[in-house]
């Protein structure tokens, strides 16, 4: 059982729980998913530029093609004295305009960057083909010559088609490439079937016979791939391919021996290599169009593979987020229970414990500590034990600590009791002595040790009220007048205190000695810090809701405010006495008379001068008689 305990999530140590939690995990999946998903986002934009480029080629190998008729035409044109074939050449010529009108309304970024100065060389040569259009139709440029012109331009437009394609990946690098050698051996086939052509109508020359022979078809060589060399064989095969290989040879082999050429097969050349040229056509557009399919297929799975990475990383980072919150949890839940409980138990249940801590009997009451409930086994429930063990030592000591204030109250209790038996027999004393005294010398001496064993006796009362004894002396309803004056009296330096106007009105007996000694003890500071040339007034008045406010004014050195904020805290709740209290006894023996009349006692700073000014508010409930012309 302790070990099936021992193994829940809530028991395990709390290294184990910090190592479940590490953070470093859920960052390395994390960085490692995202740079997935970004390589995956990045092949497929790559992906979706290669379709765009490849749209492109299409596009500008129309034009090419166009062009490679185009330049049939002129040449043929050219060959026959340019007397036929001019009508064939203007439809042409519209056709390759319609093409460039495509071309020229793609943006350079499509071809890629590696293309942008093929593309201006390009647009630069659609530029220049109507000087070379008006060449053709109304000057005597020579027919190689115009070949020649026609093909330069067609390779700037095979460059820029090729620069197209081959900016495939590795995937499609091949197709690619694939897609510019069928392009190539076109334009060889488109070119000699436009040189033979000429040399069929007009006449060989030395720069026809080269041209014929450098267009010569010729095998697809190493760069093909098998599929495109299956493809090949499939689809340019046939009669008319092989009629135009052997009028190739026939026309080849009369140029280089100088016979006459077989001019009667002119029409069946044009036929044969036309076809040929249309066959091939035909494997180009399949194969760029495979291209084109290709790329988007892969696009497509490089997008579906993003969002498979980016879903799956998503999952793993929930999961471990799970597994961190769950244990995180585990951790959170207690350690909250933990500080709330301490908090609870630091500023209110060991207080209030400390505070109703009383010993009775000479014992200390038995005071149960309450644990803390956080109930697990590792670190943070050991830590809760520990707790309720400080908490159960601390409301120990405090028992020990009341045990001891009792006793030592107890100890004050008799003292002052025995010191106010003796000080009312040595009054009594004093009374006799002074009433038989006739020398009035004397009697100035009786009544000065009289008011020495007045203040003595006060004295006896502050160790009374220190111990919390309830004063023992009771007095009739006093006016405040009197209650005013035997206060000054009670005090050392009564020469300096001046009494203001005071309002007709008595204090209950309950309080009037509670409340004489408060107001002794008031003037005792304020007449111990001041000048002794300066005044100290005591004045009262009755406010609206029959409250009495007596005011004492010093012209004292005052204090700075925060220290006269800490004594109005201690002034409205009486601390427990310790030995910082003792250097401040006379204000503490007032908050302790205050607090046990309801008396409100407040010390503030003296308006437009040095010095405090303590108002003392007595309620109307401790008042005996308050007359309505006093207000």
């Amino acid at each position: 059982m302790g070990d099936r305990r021992s193994r829940r999530l809530r028991n395990w140590r709390l290294r184990t729980k910090l190592a479940a939690v590490l953070v470093v995990p859920l960052l390395v999946i994390g960085a490692l998913g995202t740079l997935r998903v970004v390589a995956s986002n990045d092949d497929a934009r790559a992906l979706d530029a290669l379709v765009s480029q490849v749209s492109a080629g299409q596009q500008v190998a129309r034009l090419v093609d166009a062009l490679q008729g185009e330049r049939l035409f002129a040449e043929t044109y050219v060959a026959g004295g340019r007397s036929a074939g001019r009508d064939q050449l203007d439809a042409q010529v519209k056709q390759v305009d319609a093409a460039a009108v495509a071309v020229r309304a793609l943006p350079s970024a499509q071809f890629g960057p590696a293309a942008a100065d093929l593309d201006a060389a390009a647009r630069d040569r659609l530029a220049d083909l109507a000087a070379l259009r008006r060449a053709v139709t109304g000057s005597a440029f020579p027919t190689e010559r115009v070949g020649s012109a026609y093909t330069a331009v067609i390779e700037v437009f095979l460059a820029l088609e090729g620069a197209a394609f081959t900016a495939a990946p590795a995937p499609l690098l091949r197709a690619a490439n694939d897609a510019v050698t069928v392009a190539a051996a076109k334009e060889q086939v488109r070119r000699q079937h436009a040189t033979v052509a000429a040399v069929l109508i007009g006449g060989p020359t030395t720069a026809l016979l080269e041209a014929a022979r450098s267009a010569a078809l010729a095998d697809l060589g190493t760069a093909a791939s098998p599929s495109l060399r299956e493809r090949w064989a499939a689809t340019v095969a046939g009669a008319e391919v092989d009629a135009r290989q052997r009028i190739e040879q026939r026309v080849l082999t009369a140029m280089t021996r100088g016979e006459p050429l077989p001019t009667a097969q002119a029409g069946e050349w044009d036929r044969a290599a036309g076809r040929t040229a249309a066959l091939i056509r035909d494997v180009e557009v399949a194969g760029q169009q495979q291209l084109a399919t290709d790329g988007a297929a892969l696009a497509a799975s490089a997008r579906a593979g993003a969002v498979r990475d980016g879903v799956l990383v998503g999952l793993l980072v929930l999961l471990t987020v799970a597994v961190v919150v769950v244990v995180a949890r585990s951790l959170l839940v207690p350690l909250r229970t933990l500080r709330g409980s301490a908090f609870q138990i630091a500023r209110s249940r060991l207080p209030a414990t400390i505070a109703g801590m009383t010993a009775v009997d000479g014992r200390i009451p038995d005071v149960r500590v309450k644990p803390i409930g956080v109930d697990t086994h590792e670190e943070i429930g050991e830590v809760a034990r520990a707790f309720d063990a400080v908490h159960a030592a601390a409301v120990q000591l405090a028992g020990e600590q009341a045990l001891l204030r009792r006793s030592v109250n107890d100890i004050f209790a008799s003292l002052a009791r025995r010191g106010q038996s003796l000080i009312g027999r040595q009054l009594a004393v004093l009374d006799r002595l002074e009433q038989r005294e006739r020398d009035p010398e004397h009697r100035d001496g009786l009544f000065e040790l009289e008011h020495l064993a007045t203040r003595m006796r006060r004295n006896t009362e502050n160790l009374l009220v220190l111990a919390g004894e309830a004063q023992p002396r009771v007095a009739p309803d006093t006016d405040v007048r009197e209650l005013a004056a035997a206060a000054v009296a009670e005090i050392e330096l009564h020469g300096m205190v001046a009494v203001g106007p005071l309002p007709d009105v008595e204090v209950r007996g309950a309080v009037v000695a509670d409340l004489g000694h408060l107001l002794a003890e008031l003037l005792e500071n304020a007449t111990t810090f001041a000048p002794l040339d300066a005044k100290v007034l005591l004045d009262a008045r009755i406010r609206s809701d029959d409250t009495l406010i007596v005011e004492i004014v010093d012209e004292g050195f005052g204090m700075p405010s925060a220290e006269l904020a800490k004594l109005n805290a201690q002034l409205a709740e009486a601390p427990l006495f310790d030995p910082a209290v003792s250097r401040r006894m006379g204000l503490f023996v007032v908050a302790r008379l205050a607090q046990r009349h309801g008396i409100a006692v407040v010390l503030r700073a003296r308006h437009g001068g040095r010095g405090l000014v303590a108002s003392v508010a007595v309620p109307a409930a401790l008042l005996a008689r308050t007359p309505v012309a006093s207000r």
